[in-house]
């Protein structure tokens, strides 16, 4: 086990899918191998048979898919526009939203003025807590922040994307989404992209920390973010170091513990991300592990963290800055003023 005080559990909804494939046995025929594998998928049909459009293809998404995407609702509409925008990889449109639908179910219905007076009759929208402010982090296209802020626009104060490099595409995504939501005009006022490492990222405790497919230690670092801030975070880890060193690293006794549960060793460094978590002080049973599909990812697992209520550490509302180590003090107020890019 990783720890004597208290045993690491693989959380029902992880275990399913967490146990390590098997490989071929040494010294299979080539041909018995070759069975083994799945069978290729041909190209991509242009006819409307469902299974000829695969969530998890990693294919661009063009205009001409938009006719796919037919529907009124929510999804069909965010659909369209990526369409339009022609930037995506069809798989981060499917993961993005459900890990967004999920983020927003877990954090912001509390701070939705609507939903808490429409959950309990005895509450008014003033009940409602302060709303979040959203640090995408790794952003790459920004997708994740603008979903959350098309499905919980009241909730949110505003969405700031943190990345290395800034692609083209997140103007053309974002124009498109204003597009297709009008009735949401503060989707392009609370959105904003900042070029730059996460080193100077401070987050508090009203400062919502999500990232999907941070590579490798960056999920670690994302986490020890969130710790430091007593911050609601959610993450989608991938790109595991699987060797007995990254085992060591998160918490786990090298190979022994994987072997015992028999999962695989990606999975084990999730588990110990996720008890890491529990165990800090700032969040104790407040952590929950949740799954994408896997038709979608097979690096399906997210891990979401709630500190506890009235707990310190953070500025909060009130002072400070917010996400930012270099905000302009000097600036007029507004929600930028909180998010101002640090100097060059």
């Amino acid at each position: 086990m990783a720890s004597s005080a208290a045993p690491v559990v693989i959380p029902p909804t992880w275990r399913h899918v967490a146990r390590a494939p098997r490989a071929p046995a040494r010294g299979t025929p080539p041909s018995e191998r070759e069975r083994e594998r799945p069978p290729r998928r041909g190209p991509i049909s242009l006819d409307d048979d469902p299974s000829s459009f695969r969530a998890s293809s990693r294919s661009r998404l063009m205009a001409s898919d938009a006719r796919r995407f037919t529907g009124d609702g929510v999804f069909d509409r965010v659909a369209r526009a990526v369409c339009v925008a022609n930037c995506l990889p069809r798989k981060e449109l499917f993961e993005t939203w459900e890990a967004a639908v999920i983020i927003g179910e877990h954090f912001c219905a509390e701070n939705d003025p609507d939903a808490v007076a429409a959950s309990d009759a005895s509450s008014d929208a003033s009940s409602a807590a302060a709303p979040l402010r959203v640090l995408d982090l790794a952003a790459g296209h920004g997708l994740l922040a603008q979903l959350l802020l098309v499905l919980h626009p009241d909730a949110i104060h505003s969405a700031l994307c943190v990345d290395r490099r800034k692609p083209d595409s997140f103007d053309r995504l974002r124009d498109a989404l204003v597009g297709a939501f009008p009735e949401t005009p503060s989707l392009r006022g609370k959105t904003r992209f900042v070029t730059d490492t996460l080193a100077n990222v401070r987050p508090t405790p009203d400062t919502l920390l999500v990232s999907v497919h941070a590579c490798g230690s960056l999920t670690d670092y994302v986490l020890d973010l969130a710790i430091e801030g007593r911050s609601p975070v959610a993450v989608v880890p991938c790109c595991h170091r699987v060797g007995a060193k990254a085992l060591r690293d998160a918490g786990a006794d090298a190979w022994d513990w994987v072997a015992e549960e028999g999962v695989d060793a990606a999975t084990a460094i999730d588990v110990m991300r996720l008890d890491r978590l529990r165990s800090s002080e700032a969040y104790g049973g407040e952590v929950e592990a949740r799954t994408l599909s896997r038709d979608v990812t097979a690096m399906n697992r997210m891990i979401l963290g709630k500190p506890r209520r009235g707990d310190g550490g953070g500025e909060g509302e009130g002072g400070g800055d917010r996400g930012w180590e270099d905000a302009a003090k000097s600036l007029p107020d507004s929600p930028w003023s909180l998010y101002a890019e640090p100097p060059r």
